[in-house]
């Protein structure tokens, strides 16, 4: 099985701020289309920010738990939410070390 890591924005800032949950729903439908198209997907949001809500962690946590799952993965798949995926501070975290393993990066607007 060929395993996906979905990249996608979280946190808002500025006039967004407060709209968390909107790219969590957003990384949710984006998830449920890539696997009508056939991909196997890990949603690093759909699994931690509902674990982060009953017992929250720091944001040092869910990065090293996220950049390990990546490192099984056979490739990442970088999604805009509310804001590019570029100016996310996760999504650039994983962007960098997918580049570092060799993992294939494709952006889910040309898929």
């Amino acid at each position: 099985m060929n395993l996906w890591y979905l990249a996608h924005p979280y946190s808002c800032k500025g006039l967004l701020k407060g709209k968390e949950w909107k790219n969590v729903e957003l990384s949710i439908w984006k998830t449920c289309e890539l696997m009508d198209k056939g991909y196997n997907i890990f949603n690093p949001l759909a699994h931690s920010v509902p674990i982060h809500e009953v017992k929250p962690r720091e944001d040092a946590f869910w990065y090293e738990l996220d950049l390990v799952i990546l490192s099984k993965c056979e490739g990442i798949i970088m999604c805009n939410g509310l804001t590019s995926w570029k100016e996310s501070k996760g999504c650039m975290l994983e962007y960098e070390r997918a580049l570092e393993l060799g993992l294939e990066i494709r952006e889910f607007e040309g898929l």
